[in-house]
């Protein structure tokens, strides 16, 4: 898996024991310190399911 591109942000959460589904990949190789990732290519691609990603891994830190 590749990082951040030119076009594409990679989103990193700390969702540890959570099953990668839909926008929520594993992390692989992307950061030691994510478990996971959602790749956002506009600003659209923020959606509801990204907001609860966010919360949840907040809520975990």
């Amino acid at each position: 898996m590749s990082s951040s591109t030119a076009t594409r942000l990679d989103l990193g959460l700390n969702l540890k024991g959570v099953e990668p589904s839909g926008k929520l990949e594993a992390s692989g190789s992307f950061n030691a310190m994510c478990s996971h990732r959602i790749r956002l290519t506009c600003a659209t691609d923020i959606d509801d399911h990204v907001k609860h990603w966010l919360a949840e891994a907040y809520k975990r830190s």
